[in-house]
């Protein structure tokens, strides 16, 4: 990856967003758009990373970003999280990262973490809607052995499918959030999956938490 584009039409999210980045990753050109141009697209080549705003109104977002994953752009994008339908159709296009108007900083510190190491983000106020894609026919469900993770662990994975970050899992548990990262790095390891991301949509394809 050698590209980020940022398009949202709030100027203040999207400096930040360039200036976290610059500092964090300075070899990495940023270029920022309050909206959607040929001139924000053009020069993008494969495996570079847009940061897309795609909300319902107007540009007709689902046609675009099929387009960029078609050609292996990474694709992030803010939804409205109260909008459940038009969220179910967006996280069905598998992009790598899903925000929502309430992400925060620590959310996008991390997020970006997930981003540049080519895995993929969602954030907890988006996890629920991804319950609706589990009604999917043709999906064959694995069997996890009840001692496969610990008590805790599945509290902590629950948790985590009903849209808690880690700050929120560790006040309902009363432990620390190192804890809960500790907690997360095992429920990863069990289940053979790269993030916490995939962890969950593995727990809820295979109806392991409610």
């Amino acid at each position: 990856m050698e590209t980020i584009v940022i398009i949202h039409k709030n100027a203040f999210l999207r400096e930040g967003i360039r200036q976290f980045i610059n500092k964090e990753q300075p070899q990495l050109q940023v270029n920022v758009y309050d909206k959607l141009t040929h001139a924000a697209l053009a020069a993008l080549q494969e495996g570079d990373l847009v940061m897309l705003d795609a909300s319902p109104e107007g540009t007709d977002h689902h046609s675009l970003i099929e387009t960029l994953l078609e050609k292996n752009i990474r694709t992030a994008i803010w939804l409205p999280s109260q909008n459940k339908e038009y969220c179910k159709m967006m996280l069905e296009l598998k992009c790598a990262g899903y925000f929502c108007s309430q992400t925060d900083y620590d959310d996008l510190k991390y997020a970006f973490s997930v981003l540049l190491n080519g895995k993929t983000y969602v954030h907890h106020d988006i996890i629920p809607h991804l319950y609706s894609l589990t009604e999917q026919p043709s999906y064959t469900h694995e069997t996890l052995p009840s001692n496969n993770l610990t008590r805790r662990e599945w509290e902590v994975l629950q948790l985590l499918a009903d849209g808690m970050n880690n700050k929120s899992i560790s006040v309902r548990l009363y432990v620390s959030e190192s804890t809960v990262k500790n907690h997360l790095s095992s429920i990863m390891r069990k289940l053979k999956v790269n993030d916490r991301t995939a962890a969950v949509i593995k727990a809820i394809r295979n109806n392991w938490v409610s």
